[in-house]
């Protein structure tokens, strides 16, 4: 009878970058194995995943920047059912102990997720949720762009010549807009009117394609939204603040999960307790004693 050799544990930590990947294994004790660096391609994801299968049973992954630079690598080893944890970026104080280069940030990720200092569950890039995520970047950044670029046509027509200032002092935001998409520019850009003019025409169209862009936007948001479950009986139409809670429930779900099982035992009202929220705050209030 031939007696099977226990396989080898190990842990995985993994420096990301926007080019290459840097991976490295440590054994449960965090003493080095191996290091090697590969391509930020789909062959290189799984051409690491398959390199750090060769030593051993893998208990763990320490990834960096699983939500930008690994989001990717963290896609794959998620999808083989590994075991993969977000690792923080070493601070000053610790490259300037042990050095900066690669091989030794992938060390210390591995040792971070061996040693269980490194316990944050990354997030899932996958379904509805990152598509929610997806979009509220576009629409974030044009409702920056168009902040910019109202605050800019309120500050031109400030500093703008008597007579077209004088035209439009007294507007609201969208009547001042609309205003300045019916200004026609002289031939002569010279004048400091007509140049007035011309800049406030080009902001105010800045302003329209932006809230158009961003309407456009908010109306998909609203479908998936809608289309996650819950979130489509909100009395508000369900934009930036639904999607917003919508990916911050699927981002800490597994919190969440414990959280629902503590809170019932913890936190119960009395049989009689009122169920609307002003009166329950008046029946649980308790009088004020007496002063002596």
């Amino acid at each position: 009878m031939i007696d099977q050799q226990p396989e080898n544990e190990v842990v995985a930590g993994v420096d990301t970058h926007t080019d290459t990947h840097h991976a490295a294994v440590v054994d449960p004790l965090g003493r080095p194995v191996a290091d090697r660096e590969f391509p930020t391609t789909t062959q290189g994801y799984r051409a690491l995943l398959l390199w750090i299968t060769l030593f051993g049973s893998v208990q763990a992954v320490g990834v960096e920047c699983t939500g930008s630079y690994g989001a990717g690598l963290t896609t794959v080893l998620s999808a083989a059912d590994l075991v993969v944890v977000e690792v923080n970026v070493p601070d000053r104080g610790t490259r300037h102990a042990r050095g900066k280069s690669d091989p030794i940030d992938a060390y210390v990720a591995a040792r971070a997720a061996a040693s269980g200092r490194a316990t944050a569950v990354p997030k899932s890039h996958t379904g509805t949720v990152e598509a929610l995520r997806q979009l509220r970047v576009a629409r974030a950044s044009a409702i920056k762009a168009r902040t910019q670029a109202i605050n800019q046509l309120i500050g031109l027509r400030v500093s703008a010549p008597e007579p077209l200032r004088a035209s439009l002092t007294g507007l609201t935001r969208t009547t001042l807009v609309n205003c300045c998409l019916r200004l026609r520019p002289g031939a002569d850009l010279a004048c400091p009117v007509d140049a007035a003019r011309c800049a406030l025409r080009q902001l105010a169209r800045r302003i329209r394609m932006l809230t158009e862009e961003t309407n456009e936007v908010t109306e998909r948001l609203a479908v998936l939204t809608m289309s996650a479950g819950p979130l489509a009986w909100a009395p508000r139409p369900p934009g930036s603040c639904s999607s917003r809670l919508a990916t911050t429930l699927n981002a800490c779900a597994h919190r969440l999960r414990s959280l629902l099982c503590v809170v019932p035992c913890q936190f119960r009202l009395p049989r009689d307790a009122p169920t609307d929220i002003d009166s329950a705050a008046a029946g649980t209030a308790r009088p004020t004693a007496p002063s002596t």
